[in-house]
């Protein structure tokens, strides 16, 4: 070669060279950038959504059970605006239960409210032994006890709910022998409990019976 192409073509063949490992992701500067692990998976949100028929009255306490037995964690129900009043026996009983990292949602639509509306002082309106479950936005009236929480429900959440018009308590969570951990409660509206006791909440049991 004639010596005054050899620096050309030295130079050349470095950038080629300088090329080829920039795009095969050669070079120190990776070491500045770790390669970071898919996020784990996790259920769709929304997967289990349920709405009043024709749209709003009677419901079969079934329909609704059917729909909360099916959740999983990471999943939201989410019940359409408007009055359910259940049918039958009607009382929910919640087995189900999240995770830390994925709890369960039971809330409103956005922007509504749902109003689970019992009729009669037979039953509570809920009774629920799951946990990790959130209950955001959702009107509870009439029943014995509102929600009753009983043992295995632990990092539980009501919030923003109103419960109202039963004959016993409004909210409970005093079964002898339970222990609740983490259990929440916020920004509720808690009114007009019944002729019997009429407590808002009952947390706890006499002589340390429950924890």
């Amino acid at each position: 070669l004639h010596s005054h192409l050899v620096p050309a073509l030295r130079a050349a063949l470095c950038g080629a060279v300088l090329a080829l490992l920039a795009a095969c992701g050669g070079g120190k500067d990776d070491e500045a950038t770790a390669v970071q692990p898919p996020p784990m998976p996790v259920n769709p949100v929304g997967r289990g959504s349920f709405k009043a028929s024709a749209p709003l009255g009677t419901v079969a306490a079934d329909e609704i059970a059917a729909e909360v037995a099916a959740l999983m964690p990471g999943d939201e129900l989410i019940l359409q605006g408007g009055t359910y009043t259940p049918s039958g026996s009607g009382f929910w009983n919640i087995t189900v239960s999240g995770t830390a990292a994925l709890p369960i949602v039971i809330r409103s639509k956005t922007g509504e409210r749902a109003h689970y509306a019992f009729s009669g002082v037979g039953q509570n309106i809920v009774n629920i032994t799951g946990s990790h479950l959130v209950f955001r936005n959702i009107e509870f009236s009439g029943g014995s006890r509102g929600l009753r929480f009983q043992a295995g429900a632990s990092f539980d959440t009501v919030e923003g709910c109103e419960v109202h018009g039963t004959e016993d308590v409004a909210i409970a969570a005093n079964d002898t022998g339970a222990t609740y951990d983490g259990m929440r409660f916020t920004s509720n509206h808690v009114h007009h409990t019944g002729t019997g006791t009429g407590e808002g909440f009952y947390l706890g049991c006499n002589n340390a019976t429950c924890r």
